[in-house]
Parts: C-alpha cells; structure tokens; sequence
C-alpha cells in the first residue's frame, strides 16, 4: 500500500507539473496532430516515469562515500495497546481517507465499465447500414446523436439532413475512427479512475477531447465550405451526447470549434515545445533517480573522513562493540528504555533512527536523533544511548578509531511497527559468508564482485568490505552484493558487520 501511495503521488505530481507545462506552451497551439500525441506524451511520462529506477552508473564501491555511518540491527520497543487512551486522530483520519479513496476510484470503475457496456453493446444491436473499409456505420431511430467508438460510427435521427449534411458528418467522424482517437479517450478515462481527486486529469481530458474535434473538422473542412460545416455545427449543437468515452460530432464545443475553423491557422512555435522538455527531465530526476552522480568516480575510494573532516571512520577492519556482543546490548535496551506516556496517550509508534560517534576510547558522543516521531520517543531514546556503558572501539590497522554508527529503534503499541522492521540479520557471533568471483575489466584491472550473507543464504545489507591494511573498500547493497575494482593481482578483503564475527577472505 506504501508502494501504491507513493507511486500515486508521483504521478500525480507529475501531472500537475505537466499540465501547467501545456497551460503555458500547449495551450494555443494549432498543430493539432503534434498537439494529441505530445498531450499522450506527458500523460504516460507522468504515468511511467515513477516506475522506472535510474541509477547513475558508478561502481557499487562510491555508494560507500554517501553513508554516514553503519546501521545496527533494529530493536523493537512494545506496549500493550490496551494502555493507550485515544486513538491518534491523524492515523484515524489517514484510515478514512484510504477507504474514501478507494471508494470513489471504485464507483468511478464501475460507472466506466457500466458506460462501455452500453456502448458495446449499442456496435452489436445497431443495425449496420454502411462500411467504408473496416469502419462500419450503424444507423437507428433510437440514436439521437451522432459519435464514434473505434471502428464504429452510430448515426440516427438525422431525417431532416440532406445527404451532404449526413456526408459531412460521416467523414468527420471517419477520421475519429482512422486515428484511433477513441484509444485515447479509454486511456484518460482509466487515468482519472485513479487519479480522480486532480484537477490536471479533467484539464487533460477536455483538452485532448477539444484536440479530437480540432483535428477532425480541420480534415472534412480541407476541400469543402467552410460556412456550410459551421452552419451544419451550429444545427446539431442541442443535441445531446450520451456516452463520454465516444467522440461526438455535435458535443458542446460549438462555439470553439466554429472559432477555430474560420480562425487563420497559425505557425507552430517549436520553441515552446521544445521548452516542456526542461519539465519532463526535472520530473524524471525527481522521482526516478536512485543517486546523484559524483563529479569524478575513482575505481577505488578513500572511505576514511567521508562522513565529516574529523577523523570519523565509515568503513573499518574492526567495528565498534558493546559489551558483551549484541545480546547484550538489547538486553540494556531492554531494561532501560522506557516507552513514555505521552506517547501512548497520543497512540504515537514508528520509527527513531538515532545516529551516534563511538569515540577511541569507547565513549558515546555525539549522538543525535536524524529520524524521530516525537510525543517523548527521541528524547527517550537520545537518554538510553547516552547512558550506555563504554564500547569496544573500531579498530584500522592496528590502531583505535572514532566510527559512527546509526540504531534504528521502533516504539510499537501494536504490530504496525514491528512489519515495518527490515529484515537485518542479527544471528549474534555467527561467522559471515562471502562468495566473491574475480574478473578483469578492460583497463587490466582487477574486478572483484560478490555477496555477503549468512550461513543461510540471507543476502546482508549494509556489511563493510575492504582491502585489508587500508580504508579503500565498499559496503554490500540491499541485497548483499558488492563490486571492488583494484590494479592489484591478489589480496585479502576484510567483511564485517556489526553482531557477526569479521571474515578475511583472499581474492
């Protein structure tokens, strides 16, 4: 559902962003044919763009330099939600506002399925009077007005209309079917299903619908009399339209159309056009864009001081430890963090990253909330940390170093919190498993890849993997994968992360 929501709000967003691109550069354009296909062009770049994933194509190691510190494995904080006094409005009201949601896209599909029932339905029972190629014509009393739907062109109670009248009528709506025009109108149509609520959906739809119209009097008016079409307008414009995903010929854009067709046409300015591309990329940066490209991307990194100017360490050969081992360090969690009042009567859970520097001499210092929820939790936390007992500190090369490290703590009433826990491994003291393959790149070099996880096969995240003797290294990715490229022919990579034993590896 998280998934869902943010993928609704970029689209929505980039909507948004795109129709304020066609008020300003579209708008007035009459190169209609150029005018449909760029309006289907930021529909599906707002639709599509969310999906994709770019990432700048830098090797596995520079993500290391972008780190502030190294994550611990999460500990959950429970209370028993029969102690919380209130509901939280806010969650209640976010609650309300998903079934509302999903209650109006419902009746919006429905009533779109129920609307091209109908309309499949009227291409099986009207009677077939014509074809012209594989566009067939129905004509029926029972047909007030006339429209398109694909192949299909309805026709009916136009008995007072000469045959030059009806002509005109068929060949306008001929080019609806020929430029498959109504495969537009389904895709706006299942577009505001979803996105009901934005008023840059509705603009788009009767801009694309006045686009249709444009396009097809500009074609059946190219050879023929521009007055007796406006005047043939003009006659059908109170007739009413009974299917909003068909292309009608008399629906209420009379006056428009009429303007346009006697209007002198004007040139296209290309500059405008050229101007959304600006609007297009700003929103595929936005929403697609994993990383921002570093200004020069070495093959190996220094990991050391990327953090701060200080002599604080990202990566290291030995990583910090809290007496004991992890046990023990949740077993203090356990005893001393408290989940505070006010939280559980304002029914506040989630999720507090506190970020803190184990110093040379085992200190905590520094610590800081980076992610908090408030209600008492990010000060309850900040006292805990900072009451902790002194740590083993980092070891690099031999030598004692400042490191930082990040503690995910979740304060949960109930099980909301605990499913948004990562899945970390925490198998304390279990030795880590490295599986590395060792290739050659172009340049000679030498192209070391591979994964870390446990003695189960669980890909681990975030584990630290360097040369040994140095601070040139990376840290394994979302799914335990990492790639090192060295000018060295062999050598030991050191694999850490916090709750396992270091594994030194040869490559």
């Amino acid at each position: 559902m998280n998934d869902y929501a943010s993928y609704l709000a970029q689209v929505n967003i980039g909507l948004l962003l795109f129709g304020l691109a066609y008020i300003v550069f579209l708008q007035k354009e009459q190169a209609f044919l150029l005018k449909r296909f760029l309006i289907l062009l930021l529909l599906m770049a707002a639709a599509l763009l969310p999906l994709l994933s770019f990432e700048t194509a830098l090797p596995l190691a520079t993500k290391a330099t972008q780190l502030n510190g190294n994550y611990l494995p999460a500990f959950l904080l429970s209370a028993e939600k029969a102690e919380v006094a209130t509901a939280s409005d806010s969650e209640a009201m976010l609650t309300v506002c998903v079934w509302l949601y999903w209650l109006v896209t419902s009746a919006f599909f429905i009533l779109f399925l129920s609307r091209l029932a109908a309309l499949l339905r009227r291409s099986f029972i009207a009677p077939v009077t014509g074809k012209m190629g594989l566009v067939k014509i129905h004509e029926a009393d029972s047909i007030e007005y006339a429209f398109s739907f694909f192949n299909h062109i309805f026709i009916g109670h136009l008995s007072d209309l000469d045959d030059s009248a009806r002509n005109k009528i068929v060949n306008h709506e001929l080019v609806h079917c020929k430029e498959w025009h109504s495969l537009d109108i389904l895709l706006i149509e299942l577009l505001q299903i979803f996105c009901w609520f934005n008023p840059a959906v509705y603009l788009f739809k009767q801009r694309l619908i006045e686009t249709h119209e444009y396009r097809a009097d500009q074609l059946s008016v190219e050879k023929g009399n521009k007055q007796a079409y406006c005047s043939l307008i003009a006659t059908l414009a109170l007739s009413s339209a009974g299917y909003s995903i068909a292309n009608h010929f008399n629906k209420s854009l009379t006056l428009k159309r009429i303007a346009m067709i006697k209007s002198n046409k004007t040139k296209t300015s290309w500059w405008k056009l050229a101007a959304i591309a600006p609007f297009t990329l700003v929103f595929f940066i936005v929403v697609s864009c994993d990383q921002q490209p570093a200004a020069e991307a070495a093959d190996e990194i220094e990991i050391a001081n990327e953090a701060s100017k200080e002599d604080i360490f990202t990566i290291v050969e030995n990583l910090p430890a809290f007496p004991g081992g992890m046990e023990s360090l949740y077993k203090f969690f356990s005893e001393n963090l408290t989940y505070p009042e006010e939280a559980k009567k304002a029914g506040v859970e989630g999720k507090v990253l506190v970020e803190f520097v184990v110093d040379k001499d085992g200190t905590i210092t520094n610590a800081k909330v980076i992610e908090g929820i408030g209600n008492g939790c990010d000060e309850e936390a900040l006292r805990v940390i900072n009451a902790s007992p002194t740590w083993t500190p980092a070891m690099q090369r031999g030598k004692r170093v400042r490191t930082r490290l990040i503690l995910p703590l979740y304060f949960s009433l109930g099980s909301s919190a605990a499913a948004e826990i990562p899945s970390v491994p925490t198998l304390v003291g279990d030795p880590l498993e490295v599986e590395i393959k060792k290739t050659k790149n172009k340049d000679g070099q030498t192209v070391i890849s591979g994964v870390v996880k446990t003695d189960d096969g669980e890909g681990i995240p975030g584990a630290n993997i360097i040369f040994a003797g140095t601070t040139n290294g990376t840290v394994s990715d979302l799914d335990g994968t990492f790639k090192l490229v060295t000018e060295a022919e062999s050598g030991d990579l050191i694999v850490s992360f916090v709750g396992f034993k270091t594994r030194k590896t040869a490559f």
